[in-house]
Order: structure tokens, then C-alpha cells, then sequence
């Protein structure tokens, strides 16, 4: 059986160390040899085999140096290892595992091997379920700073100010009344964006924008009905001064003001010509 033979692979790798391990302690035990400092070198200081440490000192750096520059390679060849043992050691199921146990029960040594195998796969997959629920957690945190972050942000914008009120108690709540609100919270239904950490900011952008084209929109008929009405209050005043008196100068004042409103259609030029009709109407003071 393979998975058998992969057992017996491995126990006798592990004899041919520790025989090797035994011959290197062996070895090691031998006195090393005593070199003899060369001439010219005596005043120098010297380790205790008699080497200058000016000398492995920089032997020590030309080592050095070439390891950084081999840094790239080394890392490289380190990684293809790795990878290399990885595709070639077998991965074996718990099933698997748990079949060779049975099938080996006389062998005291290989039950022992395999439930050893299955506990390892055991901690590797609670291992990656803990660090899955980790990186969910930290998700989540950082989701909901980034949510407080937004709404701190769109609160404070003076932008949006119409879409808050004030409660009682000096908070700033949702102004329900507001059009800006109602089209905020329109977009806050759409999932794309309610999934979002940052979902306020983005459909309050949208609603902004939506929310200034409308009221562009109104103060265009606005200007568009005050245009008409200063059209026909300008031919009015024309055909009350076509007699032999020279038109008032209240006429003249909002005569001009209404030419200027119907060449700009400014709010400001429209402001003006109200209150001078207004004006000419007895209706204001001056």
C-alpha cells in the first residue's frame, strides 16, 4: 500500500538521522588544530586561533555584502523549495488515514502515525476557521468605524444642513420633511449601496445632486413667470405714459429694473424688479 510504504519511507529517514547525527557529534568532539599567527602579525589582536580580527572582521563584511546582493536569489530558491516539497509530500484524507489505522492495527507504530496525521489536519482546519472569523471580525469593526466616520461627516457638511433639524435636546436628527431627506433615503434602498461601509456619504452625494437640479428647475419657472409678469407690466406703464405727461420717475425705476431682469434673468435682477413694482404699487415704501 502506498500510504504503508510512505510510513516506512519516513521511519527509516528519521534512523539515517540520528546515525548521522551521531557521527557529526563525534566529529565535532575533536580538538581542532592550532594555526600558528604568521610573522609581521604578532602586535596585532588576535581571536584564539590566532587569526586577526581586523581580518575576520572583514571577511566578515565581504560576507555580508555578498548576501545582500544574493538576497533576491536566496529568497527565490528559498520559496521554490518550499513549494517544491509541499507538491511533492502526499496530503491524505482523514478517511484515508482512519483506513490505513484499521488496516494496521497489529502495528502499534503506524495507528500511532496516523492518528498523528489526522489530529494535524484537525488543527489546520480549525486553524483556518478561527482565522476566517478573525478576518470577518476585523471586517466588520473596521465597516463600522468607516459608518460613524460617514455619518459624522455628512452631520457636520453644510451642504446637506437642510436635511437636519435640531430635537430638543440639541441633537441633529433627519429633517422628514425635507426633499433632500426623502431622496436620500431613497437611495439608501438600493442594495448596491446600503451594502456599502460608506453608504450615507454616497446617497447623500446622489440626493445632493438630484436635490440641486430640482431646485434649479423651480427657480427657472420662477424666473420664467416673473418674466412674463414684468413683460406685462412694462407694456402697461408703456401705455400710461404715452400721454402728454412724461412718464414718473417711479415708472422709469421699475422700467429699467424689469429691462435688466428680461436681458439677465438673474435672482438678483428679479429681486429688484419686484420691489419696484412693489414700490410702484404703494405696496412697499421706499
Amino acid at each position: 500500500m502506498e500510504l504503508e510504504q510512505d510510513v516506512i519511507e519516513e521511519s527509516s529517514t528519521l534512523e539515517e538521522q540520528d546515525v548521522n547525527t551521531e557521527l557529526e557529534e563525534s566529529s565535532t568532539q575533536e580538538e581542532p588544530e592550532q594555526e600558528t599567527p604568521p610573522q609581521g602579525q604578532v602586535d596585532e589582536e588576535l581571536d584564539e586561533r590566532g587569526v586577526p580580527w581586523k581580518n575576520k572582521a572583514m571577511e566578515l563584511e565581504r560576507k555580508l555584502r555578498e548576501n545582500v546582493d544574493n538576497l533576491p536569489n536566496i529568497i527565490k530558491q528559498t520559496l521554490a523549495e518550499a513549494n517544491k516539497e509541499k507538491e511533492t509530500k502526499p496530503q491524505y484524507t482523514v478517511a484515508q488515514l482512519r483506513q490505513f489505522s484499521i488496516e494496521n492495527q497489529d502495528n502499534p507504530q503506524y495507528v500511532a502515525w496516523a492518528e498523528e496525521q489526522i489530529d494535524a489536519i484537525k488543527e489546520q482546519k480549525l486553524e483556518a476557521k478561527l482565522q476566517e472569523i478573525r478576518k470577518k471580525e476585523r471586517e466588520e469593526l473596521q465597516a463600522q468605524q468607516t459608518r460613524q466616520q460617514v455619518e459624522m461627516e455628512v452631520v457636520s457638511n453644510p451642504r446637506y444642513s437642510e436635511a437636519f433639524v435640531v430635537d430638543s435636546a440639541g441633537n441633529k436628527v433627519w429633517n422628514q420633511g425635507s426633499k433632500l431627506t426623502n431622496l436620500a433615503a431613497q437611495y439608501m434602498q438600493d442594495a448596491r449601496i446600503a451594502n456599502e461601509p460608506d453608504a450615507l456619504a454616497i446617497a447623500m452625494k446622489l440626493a445632493y445632486a438630484d436635490y440641486i437640479d430640482l431646485k434649479q428647475g423651480t427657480t427657472q419657472q420662477e424666473l420664467t413667470g416673473l418674466k412674463r409678469q414684468a413683460a406685462k407690466l412694462k407694456q402697461a406703464t408703456l401705455v400710461e405714459g404715452s400721454g402728454v405727461d412724461a412718464p414718473t420717475s417711479k415708472a422709469t425705476n421699475y422700467s429699467s429694473a424689469i429691462d435688466r431682469l428680461a436681458k439677465t434673468g438673474s435672482k438678483t435682477d428679479a429681486y429688484n424688479a419686484v420691489r419696484e413694482i412693489l414700490k410702484s404699487q404703494g405696496k412697499i415704501g421706499n
